[in-house]
């Protein structure tokens, strides 16, 4: 139990809970990690240098797709033209062919981070979940397009523009780098449409803010490195009672972190009753305490619900 509210608390907060295992199936055992990366949206266009312009852009991350050309898929333009796509990665301790074996996400988010001028901030923000990719490098959708299938849309600067990933069935399995991307995996999207961008010269504009992915790992090292691994008892629940017991899931990609942790143990902790029973109790005042509380003020709360 305690380690599935682990995992859970994890997965409404990839950036500042402790590490967790999932509840995966199987022994399948690996350490754990947490990688930041940071991407910046420029767009190219005819322009003056100084200006503010107003900006289209869509950016999907898939996790288990990860490796230094592919995982990440950016596409920008002028506002209501179609976006030019491509495909790019990051360069992690993940992606070190090196030290990792291969890897699996266990929790991860990404969060449109403004930063210009209040005065000239302006556009629409949309934040979507997908079991599965939505756009690829073989489509040209336009923002609006890809902001019908946001499931929580605000104003640029409004509140914290933050969406959690949630795994599939294929997120489960270890994969490499150099593996072939998987459609179906979980995929995490924001929608960036006529935000304020600042031409840095007469042919490109760079969007005044950045995204910012925050993404727990579970990996496994090269033979090369010489580190033992431990094999792991399988957690007595699956990351489908774990997930379902969100109720609306929309709790797990945009709910603040306390309501959506305390809510899974009431349904465990019924059935437990004595000291396991207490135990789940407490587990949930002190959730409920600790990201309520003032050792989390209010800026780590996602945004309001549809």
């Amino acid at each position: 139990m305690a380690e599935a509210m682990k995992w859970k608390t994890l997965l409404v907060d990839p950036c500042g809970s402790d590490l967790a295992h999932p509840c995966y199936s199987g022994t399948d055992a690996g350490y754990l990690i947490r990688t930041v990366d940071s991407v910046g949206i420029s767009v190219g266009g005819t322009y003056t240098s100084g200006s503010t312009y107003g900006l289209d852009a869509v950016i999907e991350w898939t996790p288990w797709n990860v490796s230094t050309t592919s995982g990440i898929v950016i596409g920008s333009g002028a506002p209501g033209a179609a976006l030019g796509l491509a495909n790019t990665g990051v360069v992690n301790f993940i992606t070190n062919s090196g030290a990792v074996r291969g890897y699996r996400p266990v929790a991860s988010c990404i969060k449109w981070l403004p930063t210009g001028a209040i005065a000239t901030r302006a556009g629409e923000i949309g934040l979507g979940y997908s079991p599965g990719t939505i756009v690829s490098t073989a489509s040209t959708p336009t923002a609006l397009a890809c902001l019908s299938l946001a499931q929580y849309k605000t104003t640029n600067g409004q509140g914290m523009h933050e969406v959690n990933w949630l795994p599939t069935a294929f997120d489960e399995l270890f994969t490499t780098p150099a593996t072939a991307s998987q459609q179906g995996c979980g995929t995490v999207f924001i929608v960036l449409k006529g935000v304020d961008a600042v031409a840095g010269s007469a042919t490109v504009a760079t969007m005044s803010g950045y995204v910012e992915i925050t993404t727990v790992w579970e990996w496994t090292p090269t033979i090369s490195n010489n580190v033992t691994i431990d094999p792991r008892t399988p957690s007595p629940f699956t990351s489908q009672q774990v997930l379902s017991s969100f109720g609306d899931i929309r709790n797990a990609m945009f709910g603040h972190a306390a309501t959506a942790a305390a809510g899974y143990l009431p349904s465990i902790s019924s059935k437990l009753g004595g000291m396991a029973g207490a135990a789940a109790s407490m587990a949930i005042d002190y959730a409920s305490r600790s990201f309520m509380g003032v050792s989390n003020p209010p800026g780590r709360m996602r945004g309001r619900g549809m």
